[in-house]
This record gives structure tokens, sequence and C-alpha cells, in this order.
């Protein structure tokens, strides 16, 4: 089973803040969002399918001591699948465009159906062409992934779309098995157990997730619920700046309870017995 792999950029003391990928995604398409996040040690995570409650042991492994987890998209839903069951692990939560997952079981049986048809689309492309001409065309055709014309994002849309041709799709087939949303169980009546604090940012014009986050805001004990004007779904591409002032914002203003959520777990591990 694969590691996720983190590059880590920043200070080795510095403040842990890891950054999740979207379905079909790549680490890069958080450069942008971070610029903004200097004296913080930052983790670029590559996503690689494995059972979730895996996923957050190694993300542990390689952080050792609290982090921030950001995620946009699945990864948002990983973030808060991941923060509201480790929470000393993860004690603040950044969302882009994300959800506590799928409620009701006919929606989540549909759900794997689709996705199920999708894993085996992808299992069945022959090659890179096949897959870029399928991301430029109908995945990118999705009502939600419509960027403002003239945006810039429209520019740089085609090299992101390059940097995706190469992914592997048995592993984006088996990231459907593991998280899709019909998979990964629903975290909704999580929400108000987790101690710690949320930025839930979301589209202008991605009306389906505002209205999710603003339901999240107010299951969460406490969440903070920005708006990127002139964005959808794909905050990443749409509006990275403005998130980027966003998260630093976020981070700025709870940075002294992480310190106190990361010396209550380091006494916690001094204390406890040997085995």
């Amino acid at each position: 089973m694969s590691l996720p792999c983190v590059e880590w950029r920043g200070p080795m003391d510095a403040p842990l803040v890891l950054l999740l990928h979207g379905f079909m995604g790549v680490p890069d398409d958080w450069m942008a969002a971070a610029s903004s996040l200097t004296g913080y040690r930052v983790g670029f995570v590559r996503l690689a399918a494995m059972p979730s409650e895996e996923l957050a042991k190694r993300l542990w492994l390689r952080c050792q001591r609290p982090s921030v987890l950001a995620g946009y998209s699945m990864g948002g839903r990983l973030a808060i699948y991941l923060g509201t069951r480790h929470p000393d692990w993860f004690p603040r939560l950044v969302v882009l465009s994300g959800s506590a997952g799928l409620e009701e079981e006919a929606l989540r049986k549909a759900r794997r159906e689709a996705d199920s048809a999708l894993a085996c689309r992808l299992l069945k492309m022959g090659s890179d062409a096949e897959f870029l001409d399928f991301l430029r065309g109908e995945w990118r055709a999705q009502d939600i992934f419509c960027s403002p014309e003239g945006s810039e994002a429209a520019v740089d849309l085609e090299q992101k779309l390059l940097a995706r041709a190469a992914l592997e799709r048995e592993d984006l087939a088996d990231q459907l098995g593991f998280w899709g949303q019909g998979v990964l169980p629903s975290s909704w009546h999580l929400l108000p157990d987790y101690p710690g604090d949320v930025l839930l940012l979301t589209g202008e014009n991605d009306n389906k997730y505002r209205r999710i986050a603003q339901r999240m805001a107010i299951f969460f004990r406490s969440a903070s619920l920005k708006t990127c004007k002139n964005a959808g779904h794909d905050l990443l591409l749409d509006a990275p700046l403005e998130v980027a002032d966003h998260v630093a914002k976020f981070l700025a203003n709870g940075q002294s309870n992480m310190e106190r959520v990361a010396q209550t777990t380091l006494r916690s591990v001094c204390s406890a017995p040997c085995s």
C-alpha cells in the first residue's frame, strides 16, 4: 500500500498545515493559494488510495504533531472525515467546496453506482491522450466547474489539465472505491462534537456547495463561513489569491490555540506509560 507522499516547504519547527487536493487533482493545485503561508511548515499531500483510517494514521506519522488540515472538494470531505474522528491530530480545518458527505442511503446508493461506472470507464482508457480528452471535455463540462469568462482561470486551465494527464487511472478508480461520496461514511452527526475552529470557503457561483457550507456552519461549534467572489466550485483555479488571503487570516487568528493543543498533545505523549 502506497504512503501518501508529502512535499514539505517552510521551517522545520513552524506550525504544520497539510493540504489535500481534490479528485483528479495534484498537489500543485494548492501552489498559488498557499503563497501566503509564510511562517508555516506546509505539506503538499499527493493522495494515494487507501482506507480512510489508514490515511489518518499515515498522515499523523508524517507529522508527529497536530496540524491544520486543509482540503479542496474531495480533499475537503476527507479533511472533515479525518478531523472529526481525530480532533487531537487535526485540531483546525479548512474546507474548500467540500461537504460532510451524503446522509440518505438512496443518494449514497445512486452515487456508488455512478462512481462505479466512472471507475470502469477510467480503467478502460488506454492512453494519457484519451484521458486528457475526457478531462477537457466531459469532466470539465460539469456545471460546478464553470469558471468566469475572461478570468485567469481559463488561461491556466489547460496547463493544469496537462498536469493531470499522467495520473494513474487505477489509483483514481481506487480513490472512488475508498473515498467516494457513496462509500465514505457521512460526518454530519459528528460536526457538533468537533472542538476546533473551521474555515468553510465556497465560490459565489457554486450554489450547491454554498448551501452545504451554510448548513455545516450551523452544525460546527466554531465555523467561519466565507464566499469567494466571481468563483465557482474550483476555488484553487478560480480564486487562488482570495483563498490565500482567507486562509492566512484564519490561521493567524487561531495560532495560539494550535500551540496550546500541541503542548497538550506533547504532555500526554510524554506522560503515557511505556508498554
